[in-house]
């Protein structure tokens, strides 16, 4: 048991990234098509013999999992970011006691010590370790269990 009264579950860790998830799922997404196009063309063994092919294979995949990566943060993160920052406890106030689930100071449990607007007008949790000074930290990257203080 943490000092929260809860431990954070695989959930709330995935949901600390949600921009990676976001990547993810676009990149995973565009794959799909790409896959589907380039299926009916395919003859057995995928990979073929001919290194030029096998370049322009690695090449299609490369821009399709950057294209799904740009698809995933315009599409997916309006919505998955505010879904991730409740199942992770917010909205926070000043004085809630937190557990960082990101960064360097990672499974440190604090106190929020001030509130501020982000310059995409998202609620950013202020954070003062001691002897790092403030840092910002999303509210999805915190970690406060229902009920919690």
């Amino acid at each position: 048991m943490s000092v929260l009264g809860r431990k954070p579950n695989i959930v709330n860790h995935i949901c600390a990234y949600p921009e990676q998830i976001s990547c993810v799922l676009g990149a995973g997404v565009i794959i799909i098509f790409v896959l589907r196009a380039l299926l009916p063309e395919m003859h057995w063994p995928i990979l073929p013999s001919d290194w030029l092919k096998t370049a322009y294979l690695l090449i299609e995949f490369s821009a399709a999992v950057l294209a799904g990566c740009l698809l995933g943060i315009f599409l997916w993160w309006p919505w998955f970011r505010p879904v991730c920052c409740i199942i992770n406890g917010a909205p926070l106030k000043v004085g809630d006691t937190v557990l960082i689930l990101v960064g360097p100071h990672k499974g440190t449990v604090t106190h929020v010590y001030r509130m501020t607007i982000g310059q995409g007008g998202y609620p950013l949790a202020i954070i003062n370790l001691d002897p790092d000074g403030e840092k910002l930290f999303d509210e999805f990257a915190l970690y406060k269990p229902r009920g919690a203080r």
